[in-house]
């Protein structure tokens, strides 16, 4: 009798682990675990609805407090895990004490519960991570969107913005296992990333999610890079996507307008605020202070206010971002600053007449208030602004890759009846001066194929809002079509006009 309960001993010890995996995840999903050291785990709803208020936060303040530098990302294949799961991070102190463990969601999981887009070409996957919610129940929110190869830089965008940040990443291919994996490792090492950025994936039909990591992947040795190395983790990481898909991988249309649009919907706030993930808000305070401004009544009862951000490039030798208008205009009068675009598309900022807001002098406390009104709007404007999520027009998705993308909402923002305000003391920084020699011909060649649909999108929104073209419009998408784009290098002609 003895000798068979000992045969049986191991079977017994496995029914034992499942038996209690299972209570543990029973007691994860009625929110019955207690807070403090002894647990780390996530949010387990089944699903949640797109637009819907997101999961409850998921980090003990035993984690958040510790800092970044203490802790070592391990891979680990063992315990209580779900085998359809791609990895199980763990989170360990150097002393050694203290192991915490983090499981995401499978991803058969986290596909089966996407939506399409219009065009169907598109799926979107909401709330595959959450951030805190004490960070994300807020009335202003920013959405914006990365590839894969720019998770990087959501370290800094968030380290400056101190309220919720609603992320769009697109995954073509093994994109997918690779941001995944990226994305939990930047949720483990950043306590900025794990606190504030709640993360959405988009795959496309065209280029099916592979949701096995690559074979040249190694969990061991991957386990070895500590937090400190973080940027070298995640470029071994791009270095697996294999040479026949960078193939087409650069000069694959960015569905940036679907990602924006995407990352609105998810944002839970009555404001929403949409720059690109490399323009940062390094302006002290800039969360606190808006919030402040928008408070106020006059604010509070301007339903069609935008409210813009001047958007400035910082010369790359510059190391510390200017954090006040006095440290910008001291920048820009070194000439290691400048307005966004400047040199290469300065339309994109004519009307917010930044010139003229630069003989501004800065404001007592760095309060923020709208500096002037836009008086003369032009084609081309491509302001970065806050505005009312429930009112504000979508941006058009069939704008691909470069080109269109922003004008175009701003344009019909403007027929609108939206009101453009410049607000003072608050701007946006972009690393590095933009030159046509970083512009390359694939990038051209999707601005010519833009170019071809600003003329359908005209006629639509001025029949939309009264049928009346005081800026010229028509005219000037039928212009666009005929124009030809330079790159570093040549010229990309528009269909029907020759080179010379």
């Amino acid at each position: 009798m003895f000798r068979r309960i000992l045969r049986l001993k191991p079977f017994l010890v496995a029914l034992a682990t499942a038996l209690l995996c299972l209570l543990l995840l029973v007691l994860v999903d009625q929110g019955r675990l207690p807070d403090g050291p002894s647990f780390l785990t996530r949010d387990l709803s089944p699903s949640v609805r797109l637009g819907a208020r997101h999961p409850a936060g998921i980090l003990p303040n035993s984690i958040e407090e510790t800092s970044n530098a203490e802790f070592n990302v391990k891979a680990s294949f063992t315990g209580c895990r779900d085998k359809s799961t791609q990895t199980r991070m763990w989170l360990e102190k150097d002393e050694g004490s203290d192991l915490k463990a983090l499981e995401d969601e499978d991803s058969e999981s986290v596909l089966s519960r996407g939506i399409y887009d219009w065009s169907r070409q598109y799926k979107l996957l909401p709330f595959v991570y959450a951030a805190d919610s004490s960070f994300w129940e807020k009335p202003l929110c920013m959405s914006t969107q990365v590839s894969f190869d720019r998770l990087g830089d959501l370290d800094e965008l968030s380290s400056y913005w101190n309220g919720p940040i609603s992320v769009v990443v697109y995954t073509p291919d093994v994109e997918f296992a690779l941001a995944r994996e990226a994305i939990s490792i930047l949720r483990l090492c950043q306590e900025n990333i794990r606190k504030k950025v709640t993360f959405h994936l988009v795959t496309d039909a065209e280029h099916p999610p592979v949701t096995e990591m690559p074979e040249e992947y190694e969990p061991d040795v991957a386990s070895q890079h500590t937090c400190k190395d973080l940027k070298e983790t995640l470029l071994s990481l791009q270095k697996l996507r294999p040479d026949s898909m960078m193939k087409w991988r650069d000069s694959l249309a960015y569905p940036q307008n679907v990602l924006r649009n995407f990352a609105r919907t998810t944002c839970p706030g009555k404001y929403v605020y949409t720059p690109d993930a490399d323009m940062l808000t390094t302006s002290k305070d800039a969360y606190e202070n808006i919030l402040e401004f928008l408070g106020k009544e006059e604010q509070n009862n301007c339903e069609k206010c935008a409210y813009v951000l001047p958007v400035y490039e910082i010369n790359e030798k510059v190391k510390a971002l200017p954090t006040s208008k006095p440290q910008l205009l001291k920048l820009i009068a070194e000439k290691r600053a400048r307005i966004f675009h400047a040199t290469f598309a300065p339309k994109n900022s004519a009307s917010s007449n930044l010139t003229y807001w630069q003989t501004l002098p800065a404001l007592p406390d760095e309060k923020i208030s709208v500096a002037y009104k836009v008086t003369k709007y032009m084609i081309g404007y491509e302001p970065v602004y806050i505005a009312n999520a429930s009112v504000v027009p979508k941006f058009d998705e069939r704008f691909k890759g470069y080109g269109s993308t922003r004008y175009t909402q701003a344009f019909e923002m403007q027929s609108a009846g939206f009101q453009f305000q410049v607000l003072d003391n608050v701007f946006l920084c972009h690393r590095g001066f933009q030159t046509l020699k970083s512009r390359p011909k694939w990038r051209a060649a999707q601005q010519v194929l833009n170019n071809q649909l600003v003329l359908p999108f005209a006629k639509e929104v001025i029949t939309r809002y009264g049928g009346k073209d005081p800026y010229h419009f028509v005219s000037f998408a039928k212009g666009v079509q005929k124009i030809s784009i330079p790159y570093a290098g040549g010229m990309q002609h528009s269909p029907g006009v020759r080179s010379a």
